[in-house]
């Protein structure tokens, strides 16, 4: 089994286990619970609330005191069992997951994290809530790595946001720079033609569910 999928009822939220790492805890913690059991690792995104609630990530490190907590400084302060990941690019090894993981800074309006998974079988890219792949784009580059997963944002059409104007439209906006906080579906998906192993996986991460 490589990863499962948690979804939350009410919202386009997911959480991901890749083996024995959880991404994100922005569900309900009985929705996730289960999968918490098979885990060793528990990487957090960033601090917004669709990817972390504060009280299940306190009812994780209550409950499953023995699951490592990595993300950003801002998440770090909601529970002091978080590791708060430095932004220098240097692999973390996760010893019971044989994996080393780098956490690649991605733009969006707070400090967020790209995840790059390397265990000795497969390579693994996660990264949602992006506004471009450029500093992915620069650190596969140059590790030279060619993806089997590659879970990555696909929230928009860029098609359907240009035929609404220039009007806003919550936080889309296809032209005004500072609102674009998302990666669309067409640049997700040329970011996985260019760096996907042959028969590697594409799993579209965070699909609006107006503009998709």
């Amino acid at each position: 089994e490589i990863y499962t999928l948690s979804l939350h009822d009410a919202l386009p939220i997911s959480i991901f286990r890749i083996r024995n790492i959880m991404i994100d805890c922005g569900i309900a913690f009985n929705k996730m619970k289960e999968d918490l059991y098979k885990c060793q690792y528990l990487l957090i995104t960033h601090d917004h609330l669709d990817h972390v609630k504060p009280a299940v990530l306190n009812q994780i490190a209550d409950q499953f005191p023995n699951i490592e907590i990595y993300s950003t400084y801002k998440v770090a302060r909601i529970n002091d069992t978080v590791t708060a990941i430095n932004t220098d690019y240097l692999p973390i090894w996760l010893e019971k997951a044989n994996c080393s993981m780098y956490a690649v800074p991605v733009p969006h309006n707070t400090i967020c994290f790209g995840y790059v998974l390397l265990f000795e079988d497969m390579n693994v890219l996660y990264a949602t809530d992006l506004k471009n792949t450029k500093e992915l784009e620069q650190f596969t580059e140059q590790e030279n790595i060619l993806y089997d997963y590659t879970f990555l944002e696909a929230n928009y059409d860029e098609t359907k946001l240009k035929l609404l104007g220039d009007s806003w439209h919550g936080q889309y906006n296809a032209y005004v720079d500072s609102s674009e906080r998302h990666l669309s579906k067409d640049d997700s998906l040329r970011f996985f033609a260019k760096h996907r192993k042959e028969g590697g996986e594409y799993i579209e991460l965070h699909r609006s569910t107006r503009f998709y």
